[in-house]
This record gives structure tokens, sequence and C-alpha cells, in this order.
């Protein structure tokens, strides 16, 4: 048996031994599934909003996490290197002169523009070199935008710092290939088309009941109208008989 093959079996001695039953077995195995894909979706997300693979923007992401910043200030700060990376290409411009200052190519030899996540690793590396104060926050802020100080602690871990945290995201299982954002994507979107299907049959079904009730409210109205009691009322419409032994 492959190793997926034995998870079943592994999760089902462990829910032996620990007392847990069937649904609460497969209640846990869906909380896990969801958590995960749910991780997934959001680099997946993030990924299509800036531009950058899911392989090196998940471990961009672990790294200004472990560094105490958010995926938030990652796509602020990416999605502003991008705009000044689009900027400096044209030439003659701040965002220009910054880049040259800091001596960061963002043109390939083709004349293309690089990955947005190389640079930054770049411009991690340049930063990290200066010491802490006015002018880095400055450079930083320039080619990073408003999230640049959540972005420093990571910053000043440098390229080699980057590159042992995109590591050690691999070996924690951190890092999302794309075909894992696929298949996040994908589960999520059945949970939703499943949730879809059940709202949609409990609408079916109270549409179905909604017309009978409101007869039967009308009913009991013109019978409480008429004076009667509300246990001869519920009689009436024959919803009730008090009386049954």
């Amino acid at each position: 048996a492959t190793k997926l093959q034995s998870i079943p079996a592994a999760l089902s001695r462990f829910a032996g031994v620990a007392g847990i039953g069937a649904g609460g077995l497969a209640a846990g195995v869906l909380a896990i599934a969801k958590a995960s894909a749910n991780a997934a979706q959001e680099i997946s997300t993030l990924s299509q909003r800036t531009g950058v693979g899911t392989e090196s923007l998940s471990r961009l992401a672990y790294a200004v996490k472990i560094t105490g910043g958010s995926t938030s200030d990652l796509e602020n700060g990416l999605q502003a290197l991008a705009g000044n990376m689009q900027s400096a290409a044209q030439g003659g411009n701040a965002s220009a002169a910054m880049f040259e200052q800091l001596g960061i190519a963002v043109l390939r030899s083709d004349g293309s523009l690089r990955n947005v996540d190389e640079v930054f690793i770049d411009l991690a590396q340049r930063l990290s070199e200066l010491p802490n104060g006015t002018t880095k926050t400055t450079a930083a802020i320039a080619l990073l935008g408003n999230s640049a100080e959540k972005l420093i602690p990571a910053i000043n871990e440098g390229r080699q710092g980057l590159e042992a945290l995109a590591n050690e995201s691999d070996r924690f299982g951190q890092t999302i290939s794309e075909s894992a954002a696929a298949a996040a994507r994908e589960f999520n979107q059945n949970l939703e088309r499943l949730q879809s299907l059940a709202n949609g049959v409990v609408m079916q079904i109270g549409n179905a009941l909604i017309p009978s009730i409101n007869q039967l409210a009308e009913d009991f109205l013109r019978a409480k109208e008429a004076g009667l009691s509300f246990g001869q009322a519920l009689l009436n419409i024959g919803l009730s008989n008090p009386f049954k032994t």
C-alpha cells in the first residue's frame, strides 16, 4: 500500500485508540481539509493579485509571517513594488533613480520586466546591508509603499536569510504548489456547491409547504374570529383534538 492509501487505516486506528466515533473522525478530517484548503486558496488568490507563483509567494509569506508581518503586508508591498518597477522601466523618474541608486535591475537582458518576487529578494539584500534608520526606511517606503515598515524585519533577513526561511517553509509543509492551490480552489468550490444544493433542497421543501401553512393560518384566524377558543380553533382546522384520550 502507498503512503496515501495507508492514511485512512492509520486514522481509523487513531480514532479507535482515542475513542472517537466515525462521525467525529469524519468531522475532524473535514475540518483539517477545510483549514488546509483555505490556507492554500488564500495564497492562490494572492498569487492572482500579485502575479507571483504560489510556491515563491508562499515561501515569502512564511518569511513575512514568521518575522511579524502578514500576508496583507506582503501583498501591498509586492503590488507597490510592481508598480514602481513598471514606472522605473520607463526611465527618468524617482522610481528609476531609487532602483539605480540601490543597484537593482528591473529589466532582463531582453528588455522584459523581471519577476517582482526576484526583485523583492534583491531589494531585501541591498536594504539588509544598510543600517536601520531613516535611509533604509525611506528607501523601503519609496519602493514598497505603506507596508514597508511591517516588511523591514523580513527584509533584514537578506537573501541568505530569506532562502533559509524558504527551505524551512518547504520542510514544514508551508509551501503551496500550483497543483495544491488548484486542488484547494476545487475543494472549496465543491463545498460551496454542496452548500448551495442543500440550501436549494431546503428552499424547495419550504416553497412546497408555504401554501399549506398559509391555508392553515387563514383557517385558524377565521376560527378565532368566529369566537372559538384556542383548542377549538385547532380542532376546527384538524390540527389537534385536546379531548382525545
